[in-house]
């Protein structure tokens, strides 16, 4: 997993014509300008990126920045990303947004109306660097927008990937989850018509037998996908026993770790980091990690019901750990980084 970014020629000339705001000041305190300005920067210098230069552009630019010493901005920046290799420059036709980590760095489009129908992180030649790409509270973010009672049409977490471990999502008879399917909707606006995956891992209540707990896992999976606009297909949840740590509580998205402390059944308490913000190369290769152990975690998992002779000689099943869907199918799980 790595961040993926689609960068159009009229942002990069907006960041050039904007290059005052990455000029080094005196001052010791950094502007909001400055600061978005900076994070915009860095997003590109370590991203793949995906161009909408031709192949020839790129081989003039490759040819002017070795050989010439009076160059413009514009050819200075990109001649210095094709010699350090630092990214995969891609035709700009192939920008998959299924890939997590998508962010669009495009002309002058409504960015607002373009995030919400495309649930990606998109910026356009109209962003004046005002607002941030990523709040540093995530925290008080997911506290106001989890609020049913919040009327705010603002986009807090746009995504279209979401892995969820909770070992106690399902206890107490399911009753927490009308409030997980508010969550999912007032926080990452998960209702929009995309292409999205919900993964969820998950420990299962004690005191009903298996078949009851899945005939309800099944109901509830119908129930998210009417709520979400998921694809049941895209849903999927890994049941498993006595594999959690007491405090595993998180979810991961596109674009950040979020660590949940008793959202769905008390007051919303969120927290957690962009990728994005820091040592982006760092902050990918953790979450690799995480996303890594819950793979190693499914795929060496038994899944396989047995059947079991009870006192009385009566057959019962026993289903250790159950496999509903694939949540491997889920982008967040592809090409992560080592």
């Amino acid at each position: 997993m790595r961040s993926n970014v689609y960068l159009s020629k009229e942002f990069l000339k907006y960041l050039v014509e904007n290059v005052e705001l990455g000029n080094q000041v005196d001052s010791l305190i950094e502007s909001k300008k400055q600061a978005n300005y900076r994070v915009c920067k860095n997003i590109i210098g370590k991203s793949s990126l995906y161009v909408n230069y031709t192949k020839e552009d790129l081989k003039q630019i490759k040819e002017a920045y070795k050989s010439s010493t009076n160059l413009d901005l514009e050819t200075k920046w990109i001649g210095n990303l094709i010699e350090r290799e630092a990214m995969t420059f891609e035709d700009s036709n192939y920008f998959d947004v299924s890939k997590p980590g998508s962010i669009k760095f495009e002309g002058n489009i409504d960015c607002i109306n373009e995030t919400k129908r495309q649930n990606l992180i998109i910026k356009g030649t109209n962003y004046d660097f005002e607002s941030e790409l990523f709040s540093l509270q995530l925290s008080e973010e997911f506290d106001n927008y989890s609020n049913p009672d919040n009327k705010d049409n603002n986009i807090i977490h746009p995504c279209r990937n979401i892995i969820i471990v909770d070992p106690y999502l399902f206890v107490d008879r399911f009753k927490k989850r009308e409030s997980f399917i508010r969550f999912l909707k007032a926080s990452f606006f998960f209702d929009r018509p995309v292409d999205k995956h919900l993964s969820i891992i998950t420990e299962m209540p004690s005191e009903e037998k298996d078949k009851v707990r899945n005939e309800k896992i099944q109901e509830y999976i119908r129930k998210l996908s009417k709520a979400l606009s998921i694809k049941e297909i895209n849903i999927a949840v890994f049941r498993s026993i006595n594999k959690f740590k007491g405090g595993d509580r998180f979810m991961v998205t596109d674009y950040a770790k979020i660590n949940l402390s008793h959202p769905f059944d008390r007051d919303y308490a969120a927290s957690g980091y962009f990728y994005y913000l820091g040592d982006i190369y760092s902050n990918f290769r953790k979450v690799s990690k995480v996303i890594n152990e819950i793979k190693f975690l499914y795929d060496s998992s038994d899944s396989v019901k047995k059947d079991v002779v009870n006192r009385t000689g009566k057959i019962e099943v026993l289903e250790r750990t159950i496999k509903y869907g694939n949540i491997l199918n889920n982008p967040l799980f592809s090409k992560l980084e080592k």
